[in-house]
């Protein structure tokens, strides 16, 4: 399940329909894998039933994926990246929102929607304006959750919800979405 949280457009009659197509690349890939394009997706909610195949190679002791070279193989960390995108790139050619997830050190996913939160991201830092809305409505004090890891190799699957989100001109990441 993709949902996309997106700004109603000032037209009011305006199309709130999209076509939404999900890309996984993984490390050391040249392209990415589409999925089929969930046609009509109202304000962004699609339930995409998909399986992206990759193929590697996984030092496990280094806990790394090797790329065979003609001289010298490639390691790399084991990172999938999902994009969810719209369709038709003249309507949006920026992805709606994105996940990157180190298979080896992977975050374990929320057990439900409403538990998901940017904090499951490593790396991640809460942006100012946030930060100032949390004060104003007294949420500060609030600990983030606490996020486990997992090793996608050793577990062999996992079930969860993920945040997805985009990296705006400030820098700070903002969550836009969550797939399951």
């Amino acid at each position: 399940v993709v949902t996309i949280e997106e700004d109603p457009p000032e037209d009011a009659g305006a199309d709130l329909l999209h076509d939404l197509v999900s890309k996984s690349k993984f490390v050391g890939e040249k392209e990415a894998d589409v999925s089929e394009i969930h046609t009509r997706a109202i304000n962004g909610n699609a339930a995409f039933n998909w399986r992206f195949i990759h193929k590697f190679q996984y030092a496990y002791l280094e806990r790394k994926v090797i790329v065979p070279m003609e001289i010298e193989d490639l390691k790399f960390d084991p990172i999938v990246t999902l994009n969810i995108s719209d369709a038709d790139p003249s309507i949006s050619p920026l992805p709606y929102g994105s996940v990157s997830l180190n298979l080896a050190n992977c975050p374990r996913g929320a057990s439900s929607s409403e538990k998901v939160s940017m904090a499951m991201i490593p790396g991640y830092k809460k942006p100012p304006e946030l930060i100032a809305e949390e004060e104003k409505n007294g949420k500060s004090g609030e600990l983030p959750p606490k996020i486990t890891y997992l090793s996608i190799f050793k577990k062999k699957k996992t079930l969860g919800w993920w945040p997805i989100y985009v990296k705006r001109a400030n820098g700070f990441l903002y969550q836009t979405g969550m797939i399951s």
